[in-house]
C-alpha cells in the first residue's frame, strides 16, 4: 500500500511526500510543476535585472504580476506599485494595445508597436512594445517587452 505524507511541499521535502513506489499522484505532480515554474521565474527575474528592455508579465486580463528592473526604471513606478495594476491603465492608446492583445492571444508572431504609456508623476513616454502569450487556459500569461524610445534616440545620436 502506498503511503503519503501530509506536509507543505518545498524543494527540500518533496521527496518525503512522494509515495515509496515511485508513482507520483497528480497533486504532487502539480506541486512539483508549480515549484519548477516558480524557480524558472525567479531565475528569469534575476536575469532581467541586467536588461535595458522593460518586461511585464500579466494575466490575460491585464493584471501585472511581475516586472523587471528596467520596466520600473522606464515607467518610473516601483515594482510593488506596478503589481496588481491593469496594464491597460498605463496604455494611453487602447486601440494599439488591443491590436497587440488580439495578435498575442491568437499566437500571431510578435511585432513591435510604438505606443504612449503613462509613467510615475503623471508623465508619458513613447515606447516600442511587443507582446507574446505564454501558456494556455487559466495559466496563460502575457509577456510584454518594451523599450523607451528616448533611449533609442540617444543611442542613434551616439552613432
Amino acid at each position: 500500500m502506498t503511503k503519503y505524507y501530509n506536509s507543505m511541499a518545498t524543494k527540500d521535502n518533496l521527496a518525503q511526500i512522494l509515495p515509496a513506489n515511485g508513482c507520483m499522484p497528480d497533486s504532487n505532480r502539480k506541486l512539483q510543476a508549480g515549484m519548477e515554474i516558480r524557480e524558472a521565474l525567479l531565475e528569469a527575474k534575476q536575469c532581467m535585472g541586467c536588461l535595458h528592455e522593460g518586461i511585464l508579465v500579466t494575466t490575460v486580463e491585464g493584471t501585472i504580476l511581475e516586472s523587471g528592473a528596467a520596466a520600473d526604471r522606464i515607467l518610473e513606478i516601483p515594482s510593488p506599485e506596478l503589481r496588481g495594476t491593469n496594464i491597460r491603465a498605463l496604455c494611453t492608446n487602447s486601440d494599439v494595445y488591443d491590436s497587440m492583445f488580439r495578435d498575442a492571444t491568437r499566437h500571431v508572431r510578435a511585432s513591435n508597436h510604438s505606443m504612449v504609456m503613462s509613467t510615475g508623476g503623471g508623465k508619458r513616454k513613447l515606447v516600442n512594445m511587443s507582446m507574446e502569450q505564454v501558456g494556455d487556459g487559466s495559466e496563460a500569461r502575457l509577456v510584454h517587452v518594451f523599450q523607451d524610445c528616448a533611449d533609442l534616440q540617444t543611442l542613434e545620436q551616439r552613432l
